[in-house]
């Protein structure tokens, strides 16, 4: 697997085509808020504020 990853690395196998990004304002003053990179984007279920 090291060696695969390392010839992938090497020879770019894959490009991305597009990346997304998105910007975010959250008050300082709220924390907890959990940033996910996949699926549901945020998670509010432990968050409070200070």
């Amino acid at each position: 697997m090291v060696a695969a990853e390392r010839a992938l690395l090497e020879d770019q196998g894959v490009t991305p085509l597009y990346y997304t990004n998105e910007a975010t304002l959250v008050k300082t003053s709220v924390k907890g808020v959990v940033f996910n990179g996949a699926g549901s984007p945020y998670n509010f279920k432990e968050a409070y504020i200070k």
